[in-house]
């Protein structure tokens, strides 16, 4: 798949058969995905470093062939933290800033640093736009964050004793979330019960309130509302 890229100019083609080799492959042939990690064009260098992401963590037996976790995780932060782009290739439904999230977290395992890769993954976060494709796909990222990142507790940990990259997760979600995030399905996405199944405040005055942000008048001990309410009174 590679040798079809000799000469081939446009960045979407060229990123979507990197992305598909990633899928594909066991190895780096010949450093070819390594390459393109130079790209003049933004998207082959998120392509190539999307598809390193798949190698290191399905065949990690090819680490000691492929670039520095970190070097990898520098590229999909420095387009994460981009606009999406006008032209891009269709993979994850052309939710390409909710899938280098998931690469970023994948690499954390690898990196020297993961609390670094976790600062890199908050940076991204105000760029995920809906796409039609994944409902509310900030939300679905936010659930799959607290799954990686926290152990189930009956206690609210405190904030000060989190480290940096948890404790800016933490306040970047509490700015980026609504109130209907925290709602049951088919009212919200449901983060109600992860948030406080790892402990956390699960609505968000309260977890406005909990790292350190105003609650812009809403009381955060106030429990979550009961979306079914006014259909009971009826």
């Amino acid at each position: 798949m590679l040798a079809c890229l000799d000469g081939e100019r446009d960045p979407v083609c060229v990123a979507t058969v990197l992305v598909s080799v990633g899928l594909i492959a066991d190895h780096d042939p010949d450093g070819q995905l390594r390459h393109y990690l130079d790209d003049e064009h933004p998207l082959p260098r998120w392509a190539a470093a999307t598809a390193l992401t798949r190698l290191l963590v399905a065949h990690p037996a090819t680490a000691p062939g492929l670039p520095p976790a970190q070097r990898i995780a520098t590229e999909l932060a420095a387009f994460g933290a981009g606009p999406a782009l006008e032209t891009a290739t269709a993979h994850h439904g052309g939710d390409l800033h909710s899938y280098t999230v998931r690469s970023l977290l994948h690499l954390m395992g690898a990196a020297e640093d993961p609390d670094g890769v976790l600062l890199e993954i908050v940076r991204v976060l105000p760029r995920i736009e809906e796409t039609g494709v994944v409902p509310r796909p900030l939300a679905v990222s936010a659930g799959n964050l607290l799954e990686a990142l926290f152990d189930p507790a009956d206690t609210v940990p405190v904030f000060a004793e989190l480290s940096p990259g948890r404790r800016e997760l933490l306040r970047v979600l509490a700015e980026l979330l609504t109130a209907a995030d925290f709602q049951p399905v088919p009212f919200g996405s449901d983060l109600h019960e992860p948030f406080t199944q790892y402990g956390l405040p699960g609505t968000r005055p309260a977890l406005r309130a909990y790292v350190g942000l105003s609650t812009e008048g809403d009381d955060p001990s106030v429990p979550l509302p009961d979306p079914w309410a006014p259909l009971r009174n009826h």
